[in-house]
């Protein structure tokens, strides 16, 4: 009796699976050792104080509160030393086995254990997904749960990939479109356990709701209400958003050549996905996922937070591999994405290489500490997060024009983004704060009237 294809393939499959998880953990690694664990965003210190207190209404997180990152961080907190560093360890190794569940799926789709090595050395080695991990925030996380749940569902799994799909939900609900989606594929599969799956998906739902009720109670669908038109409509830079000042071919364009390689990659899957759709039926409700994630990135993410392409990029790494291997002859493709996982590569050890320790904000908070100057700041980054950090200084949030204004003309720093807005001054720029990793904003900070500090090297 002959052994099947999937007996004969297992240790080339272990193989790959294998040196896929020697490089997930060898850049795990690195991260740890090369940066702290501390707050970047808002967003994240507004997680961390969910991690002591859940309150959306606290902003502690912001709506939709993230009860899913809020447990999972829980679990870790008793381990490390701030409820951060619980967040950035969660975020951490659920981005790295993002990538590896990656090429783990193409593997299982497709029966290509070289393509999913190459999936997941593509993803790994991309300079946002290394960004993502030390963010602290919930975009690696959910996607990787995102995965998980397929993978499970192919295992045939109601129950688990109930669990997973629902816990994916808690952690990440913005990606609501997608969960829906896939849950649509799962129901009409013929012969599939859907029944565990639904009560597995309602019993996360429940703990969910039950978690931010008894934090918040009614309340929560009110703020819920003025923060989703908040963010559509007004602060958000989503299409609809008045005085939108950003857009996504303007954030790619600022990306360099990495923003090319993204393009690049999207314009593969879009010209191949007729083609897939036809010779490749299990990647069908991948290729499906792929075009919801980049029609609400377009429409409803903000472009100054290129973390928003996670699910593109790692969805579009996935199916890219697998257009350009199954249409062009080997030699071409063998050759065409070993230069693009090279130039890749380098672009990540370079950054790593001159990459500073801290986050923009951070280094900005360490040169103010050690050069007081003046008692105000106006800007529009990070501002919950410099009010905690320099309670001494006085932070006024740019968006509100009148109060920046007033600050502006009796003498104040200015934290800016670009360095368009520091020519527009009359004033000098006194610092600047140089991005970790694509995906994360440099900053530049101006004094309006007096000289700045003679020490103008800021903190890395």
């Amino acid at each position: 009796m002959s052994a099947s294809p999937h007996r004969l393939r297992r240790p080339a499959s272990r193989w790959s699976g294998s040196l896929a998880g020697l490089a997930a953990l060898i850049l795990g690694a690195v991260l740890l050792w090369r940066f702290p664990a501390l707050p970047g965003s808002d967003d994240a210190l507004f997680l961390a104080r969910g991690v002591e207190h859940f309150s959306v209404l606290a902003f502690s997180p912001n709506f939709p509160g993230y009860p899913g990152m809020i447990w999972l961080a829980r679990l870790l907190a008793p381990v490390t030393a701030t409820p951060f560093a619980a967040l950035f360890g969660v975020s951490l190794v659920a981005t790295l086995a993002m990538a590896w569940l990656a090429g783990a799926l193409y593997r299982r789709l497709l029966d290509d254990d070289l393509g999913g090595l190459t999936v997941t050395l593509l993803i790994l080695a991309t300079p946002l997904t290394g960004q993502v991990a030390i963010s602290g925030l919930t975009d690696g996380p959910g996607l990787c749960l995102l995965l998980l749940a397929g993978w499970l569902a192919l295992r045939g799994g109601g129950v688990t990939t109930g669990l997973a799909w629902g816990l994916g939900g808690c952690v990440r609900p913005t990606y609501a479109l997608l969960w829906l989606a896939q849950a649509g594929g799962f129901l009409r599969r013929p012969g599939w356990p859907w029944r565990r799956f639904v009560v597995a998906v309602i019993f996360m739902v429940l703990a969910a709701l039950a978690f931010v009720w008894q934090a918040d109670g009614a309340a929560y669908v009110a703020e819920g209400w003025r923060f989703v038109m908040g963010h559509f409509l007004i602060w958000g830079e989503a299409a609809g958003a008045r005085d939108a000042h950003t857009s996504w071919p303007g954030a790619l364009r600022e990306a360099g050549v990495q923003g090319v390689i993204w393009a690049l990659l999207g314009l593969v899957v879009a010209l191949a996905t007729p083609w897939l759709t036809r010779h490749r039926p299990a990647l069908r409700p991948w290729l499906l996922l792929w075009w919801l994630a980049l029609a609400w990135t377009a429409l409803a993410q903000n472009p100054q937070h290129l973390r928003h392409l996670l699910p593109l990029v790692a969805l579009g790494g996935l199916l890219a591999v697998a257009a350009l291997r199954a249409l062009l002859p080997r030699y071409l493709a063998t050759g065409l994405l070993a230069a693009l996982l090279l130039g890749q590569g380098t672009l990540l050890v370079g950054a790593l290489a001159g990459a500073p320790r801290l986050a923009p904000v951070q280094q900005a908070i360490a040169y103010l500490r050690h050069h007081p100057g003046d008692s105000q700041l106006v800007t529009h980054h990070e501002v919950e997060l410099l009010r905690a950090a320099l309670p001494r200084l006085g932070v006024t949030d740019a968006y509100y024009h009148g109060d920046a204004a007033i600050r502006l003309r009796a003498g104040s720093w200015r934290l800016v983004s670009t360095a368009a807005l520091v020519n527009a001054f009359d004033g000098r720029r006194c610092a600047f704060f140089p991005a970790r990793l694509t995906g994360d904003t440099p900053l530049w900070l101006v004094h309006t009237r007096p000289p700045c500090p003679r020490k103008q090297r800021a903190a890395r």
